[in-house]
């Protein structure tokens, strides 16, 4: 049980780089030039000049791509309580709602980039997780970016 979830935290790790790494030329190498277009698509969904849909389907995409998108559908299915063949639709739904909302802001996502600092590593990736939860059950976020209370 112990393996099966930490194997399940590693791939939402993934999916939380992964998700935003679609939305990316593949000429965009750096994490440097990674935060900068992914900061873009978090001010679009935020601000109104990005179509909701096109994020959406420019995230299903983004999976689809991923090397195990059956273990992200099994993994997202239980999680957010849906069928598998609606999880991954159902995943990037909440993901651009909880981003256009302002539930989860760029500055959540860096450990997620950087590799360097484990600990903030995993709190990012809690922090993606409650807010794709939240936004998919309709839950108010109970917290800022960062996390803090509000």
């Amino acid at each position: 049980m112990a393996r099966q979830l930490l194997q399940s935290l590693t791939c939402a790790v993934c999916l939380g780089t992964g998700i935003w790494a679609s939305f990316l030329p593949a000429a965009a190498a750096g994490a440097t030039m990674a935060e900068k277009e992914i900061s873009k698509i978090f001010e679009g969904l935020q601000s109104g000049t990005l179509d909701p849909s096109e994020a959406h389907a420019d995230c299903l995409d983004s999976i689809e791509r991923h090397e195990d998108p059956e273990s992200l559908r099994q993994v997202f299915s239980t999680y957010l309580e849906v069928t598998q063949a609606e999880a991954l639709s159902v995943l990037c739904e909440a993901v651009v709602q909880t981003v256009g909302d302002g539930n989860l802001m760029m500055e959540d996502l860096l450990p997620l980039f950087s590799k360097q600092d484990k600990p903030a590593e995993v709190l990012a990736a809690g922090r993606f997780l409650r807010a794709v939860y939240f936004a998919h059950n309709g839950i108010p976020a109970p917290f800022v970016s960062g996390g803090s209370q509000q």
